[in-house]
């Protein structure tokens, strides 16, 4: 028996990128001679963002790597933190973090889909596989090898966990906007349409959630496979309630609160890995990850936009650390991305006319037209943070978020001489593998 959590990070592309699929060059000029605290005034006079004796030169290298820090409890919210970021009311029904998790990460889409078809074509008699979606399609999960989804395909896979006894439950967001709320509606009612289990009468369910407000979404995007009992004692209690079955126009079908999952213990550790994992509230979380940072804080988000709050925490660690590296995707369509343009402009500004050195920003060369999807946040390769979460006020205020904080207890030592986390570390440099077609041995020597 086993849990498996998914959480889906990537470039969205489905076939093998170019060497380097990314234009290393900032958006903003190539600020290396300082001047980037100047700006150019409608009237062609300038201004200054910042005088010269604010504006720091340094480009880290005169920075000595400084040993991370490396104990969980050092990057994780506390009880009482938690507690805080939920307005007094303490959190009953979750572990602050759990320890000895066994995680793998994926950078690549392919890489991804392929386990979770793999690991969904598994499932047998009894088993249960919860999916919190923000848009479900009925799509190929391999795509290079099943176009046409007639193996492969989401309607397909599911009714496949169903005719081997198997339960499924899809809980996706009620109101998304536009041209896609067709893919969500013909998802629902495919996956609905799944005959009951001859073995056990097992059943396959999609339903909406309305939960959040007009302007708010449901954006979590996970995937729980679990057995329904077990006498492990290393496996963890998982549990799913069902919602309101009256959302906008249209109703979900009749269906009943799942029943908890019957498990020999509820245990916060095991033995299966060594990583230490939180689910919390991503706001704090984040800005006390960032307040940690010694020696580099690596972005990739699909909005690295405003929130004044993650902003006043990179400006403060911003002296003490060697680089602030960002990879975000381009928004340059003022016509449907303007309030993005502003924001985006709005968050970059303040760091760069202040450390023109030490702050990169990059996004994917446009003539090939991919786009970054990504959330992650890894700091100092000791933290890392992945999930569903953007960088921008919606993420941290109003939509429902699941992140993943991780701190890996199996360490490696770095060229720079100090130890960080083993996999934060593997992560990243396959990330970058995937972003400048360079080899794992080249990446891994590089300080």
């Amino acid at each position: 028996m086993y849990i498996l959590v998914l959480v889906l990070i990537c470039i969205q592309v489905l076939v093998p990128a170019p060497a380097s699929a990314f234009s290393f060059s900032s958006w903003f000029g190539n600020n290396d001679d300082g001047s980037s605290g100047t700006k150019e005034r409608a009237d062609g006079s300038s201004s200054r963002t910042a005088s010269s004796t604010e504006v720091s030169l340094s480009d880290g290298t005169d920075l000595k790597p400084q040993q991370p820090l490396l104990d969980a409890d050092a990057w994780f919210l506390t009880e009482h933190e938690i507690t805080e970021s939920r307005g007094g009311i303490p959190r009953s029904d979750m572990s602050v973090y759990t320890t000895g998790n066994k995680v793998t990460a994926y950078t690549v889409t392919n890489e991804f889909y392929n386990a979770v078809y793999d690991d969904l074509n598994t499932t047998k008699e009894g088993d249960r596989v919860m999916l919190a979606t923000w848009l479900a399609a009925l799509v190929p999960f391999k795509p290079d090898v099943d176009p046409t989804g007639a193996k492969s395909g989401f309607k397909e896979v599911f009714a496949g966990i169903v005719e081997r006894g198997g339960h499924a439950s899809i809980l996706g967001w009620a109101s998304i906007a536009g041209g896609y709320m067709p893919y969500n509606i013909k998802a629902r009612d495919a996956i609905n349409s799944i005959p009951k289990s001859s073995i056990n009468g097992a059943k396959a369910q999609f339903i909406f959630d309305d939960r959040v407000n007009l302007i708010a979404s449901h954006h979590q995007k996970t995937l729980v496979i679990a057995a329904s009992n077990s006498s492990e004692n290393d496996d963890q209690p998982v549990a799913y309630v069902g919602l309101d079955d009256d959302l906008l126009n249209f109703k979900n079908p009749p269906y009943e609160d799942l029943p908890p999952l019957d498990y020999a213990s509820s245990n916060t550790t095991s033995k299966l890995g060594n990583q230490s994992i939180q689910i919390t509230r991503i706001e704090l979380a984040r800005l006390k990850a960032i307040k940690n940072a010694k020696n580099f804080i690596y972005i990739e988000d699909q909005y690295f936009v405003l929130v004044p709050e993650l902003l006043d925490a990179l400006m403060e660690v911003m002296p003490k650390i060697q680089r602030l590296i960002v990879v975000t995707k381009e928004q340059t369509n003022a016509f449907s991305n303007a309030g993005y343009i502003k924001y985006l402009y709005q968050n970059v500004e303040p760091i760069r006319s202040k450390y023109p050195n030490k702050f990169k920003i990059y996004t994917t060369k446009a003539e090939l037209g991919l786009c970054i999807h990504t959330k992650i946040v890894i700091i100092d390769d000791v933290y890392l943070s992945i999930g569903s979460a953007n960088w921008n006020r919606r993420s941290m205020a109003t939509d429902s978020e699941l992140n993943a904080d991780l701190v890996d207890g199996d360490t490696v030592e770095s060229p720079e001489g100090v130890t960080v986390g083993k996999l934060p570390r593997d992560f990243r440099i396959r990330k970058f593998m995937e972003m400048t077609g360079l080899s794992y041995d080249e990446l891994d020597a590089m300080p």
